[in-house]
C-alpha cells in the first residue's frame, strides 16, 4: 500500500512539473473567443492546460464540421473517458455549441460531478453552465450564463435552491460563471484568483507595452489568429502587445520579444518556430508587475444593510436601487461573505461581515421572516440548527445596536426587525415603534419601545421604523 501511495504521489508531482494542471473539455462549435481567451491568459500565467473531448483527437472550431483554414482548430485532445479528475486543480468550460455536445456524454457529466464533489474550482462561460446543470451539480448555487440557456434547457435550468443573476461574473464557492465573450477578462481574472486561493499561481496584474518582432508570420494563414491571441491574452493581465511583421519599428515600446534575431532590436530572442504557450509565458514573465493604486477614501455616504436568512428582499431591492441612484455607497453585511437568498428567492452577494461599524454610516435592518430561537415559543419540535441561528441573530443584533449607540449611526428598522431589535432594549425605552400589525401585542410591558400603528415612524432623530415593504413609497418620497 505504501508503494502504491508513493507511486501516485510521484505521478502527481510529475504531472504538475510544468505548473498546476487545468482541464478544458471541448467539442466542435466551441466559441473561439471564449476558448482561446480562457486558454491563452491561463497559459501566460504558467498553467499546464489539458484538452479533452468525447472521442479525443482534433476538435473543429466550426459546428458544421468544416476544417478551419486559419489554424484555429484544436488538436491533441484526450478522450474524456481517460481523464482523471484528481490530476487537475480545476476545470473550465467555454461556451458556444460545445457544451450542448458535451452534455450528451455520460463521461463528461460524471467528470463534472467528480470535480464538484472534490470542491475544485469550476469555471464556465456563456453556454458552459449547461454542462454543470445537466450534470445535476448546481442545486443550491447562484450562477449566471447567456440569457438563452434558460430557454434551451427549461426543465433543468433552475434546480432546487439555485439562483440566477444577470451580471458579468458570479463567484459562488468553487463555481465561477459568466455570461458571454464580453465578460472574458473579468471571468478569467476571478477564476485565476480562485485557483490561487486553492494553491494555484498568483495572477498578478502587469503593466507596460511589449513589441513582438514576428516577420515570419507575414502572409501566413494563422498570422491574424496568433497575433490576436497574444494581444488579447496579455490584455487580461494589463499588458499591451504590439505585433510587428516588418517595416519601421513603432515608438512607445518598453521592451521587445524577437521571434528570430533582428540586429536593430535589443530584445529577448526566441526561435521563429516557438509555440503560442512559450510566447505567452515569456510575454507575461517579461512584463513588470503593476503597482497597486493607493487606497482612496470614498466620500459618498455609506449605507450598510444588515442581512439574515429570510431577509425581506422586496425592501432590499427597492432600497438598493434608490440609494445607489442617489450616489450612496451600499454594502450588504451578513455573518459570512457569499450569496444569500431572501424570503422571496432574490439572491444577493454579501460583501461585508459583522465587524466594526463605520462611524456615521446608515444601518438598515430590512425585516423578513425566518425561524429564530425562542425558548417560550409553542414549538412542536426544536430544529437542531436553531441554537446556531440564535447565536448568529444575537451577533447581528449586537452589531446593529452598537452602531446606533456608539457610532452615531442612523438606523432604519423594517418589519419584524423593528420587533427583533427593539423588544426589551432599554436604549429604545418609551420610544414608539412602527412594525407589522400582528406584532402589536408582542412588545410587552417591560423595557423597550411601544407599538405605534403608523406606516412609518420617526422614533428618534436617528431612528426610523416601518411596517415593511408597504412602507417603501412613503420612505422613498419623504426620507430619502
Amino acid at each position: 500500500m505504501r508503494l502504491v501511495a508513493l507511486l501516485l504521489l510521484v505521478c502527481s508531482l510529475s504531472l504538475w512539473a510544468k505548473g498546476p494542471a487545468l482541464l478544458i473539455p471541448v467539442e466542435k462549435g466551441v466559441n473561439r473567443g471564449e476558448y482561446y481567451l480562457s486558454l491563452g491568459p491561463l497559459q501566460a500565467l504558467g498553467y499546464q492546460i489539458d484538452l479533452a473531448s468525447k472521442e479525443g483527437g482534433t476538435v473543429l472550431i466550426s459546428n458544421k464540421g468544416v476544417p478551419d483554414t486559419k489554424g484555429r482548430d484544436i488538436t491533441g485532445t484526450v478522450a474524456l473517458k481517460d481523464v482523471k479528475s484528481r490530476h487537475y486543480l480545476g476545470v473550465l468550460v467555454p461556451g458556444g455549441y460545445s457544451p450542448g455536445h458535451l452534455e450528451s456524454s455520460k463521461a463528461a457529466r460524471d467528470l463534472m460531478v467528480e470535480f464538484h464533489e472534490m470542491g475544485k474550482p469550476m469555471g464556465a462561460v456563456c453556454h458552459g453552465p449547461r454542462l454543470f446543470l445537466k450534470a445535476g451539480i448546481m442545486g443550491g448555487h447562484v450562477f449566471t450564463h447567456l440569457h438563452d440557456v434558460s430557454t434551451e434547457i427549461p426543465d433543468t435550468w433552475l434546480p432546487e435552491g439555485a439562483g440566477y443573476v444577470d451580471q458579468a461574473v458570479v463567484v459562488d464557492r468553487h463555481f465561477v460563471t459568466s455570461r458571454y465573450p464580453g465578460d472574458m477578462a473579468i471571468f478569467v481574472q476571478r477564476y485565476a484568483e480562485l485557483l490561487h486561493e486553492r494553491g494555484g499561481i498568483d495572477p498578478a496584474m502587469k503593466k507596460g507595452t511589449i513589441g513582438v518582432w514576428a516577420t515570419g508570420l507575414k502572409r501566413r494563414p494563422e498570422a491574424g489568429h496568433r497575433s490576436w491571441l497574444w494581444r488579447d491574452s496579455l490584455k487580461v493581465w494589463g499588458v499591451k502587445v504590439v505585433v510587428v511583421q516588418g517595416g519601421e519599428l513603432p515608438e512607445g515600446i518598453d521592451q521587445w520579444l524577437e521571434l528570430g534575431d533582428n540586429p536593430a532590436i535589443d530584445g529577448h530572442v526566441l526561435s521563429p518556430d516557438a509555440g503560442d504557450e512559450e510566447i505567452l509565458k515569456m510575454l507575461y514573465a517579461k512584463s513588470p508587475k503593476a503597482e497597486l493604486p493607493s487606497p482612496t477614501e470614498d466620500q459618498r455616504p455609506k449605507v450598510q444593510i444588515a442581512l439574515r436568512r429570510g431577509f425581506d428582499d422586496k425592501v432590499v431591492a427597492s432600497l438598493m436601487t434608490s440609494l445607489m441612484a442617489k450616489d450612496f455607497q451600499v454594502e450588504l453585511v451578513g455573518h459570512s461573505k457569499g450569496w444569500l437568498k431572501g424570503h422571496h428567492g432574490l439572491p444577493v452577494e454579501v460583501t461585508g461581515t459583522y465587524g466594526e461599524t463605520e462611524p456615521g454610516a446608515w444601518i438598515i435592518a430590512p425585516g423578513g421572516a425566518f425561524p429564530e430561537l425562542n425558548t417560550k415559543a409553542r414549538q412542536g419540535e426544536k430544529a437542531d440548527w436553531i441554537e446556531a441561528q440564535g447565536e448568529r441573530d444575537a451577533i447581528r443584533k449586537s452589531w446593529i445596536i452598537k452602531g446606533y449607540t456608539e457610532k452615531s449611526s442612523k438606523l432604519w428598522l423594517f418589519g419584524l426587525d423593528s420587533l427583533r431589535m427593539g423588544k426589551g432594549e432599554e436604549v429604545f425605552n418609551k420610544m414608539s415603534f412602527s412594525s407589522p400589525d400582528s406584532t402589536r401585542w408582542s412588545y410587552g410591558k417591560g423595557p423597550g419601545p411601544r407599538f405605534k400603528d403608523d406606516e412609518v415612524r420617526e422614533s428618534s432623530d436617528r431612528l426610523l421604523t416601518a411596517k415593511g415593504a408597504s412602507s417603501l413609497p412613503e420612505i422613498l418620497r419623504s426620507h430619502l
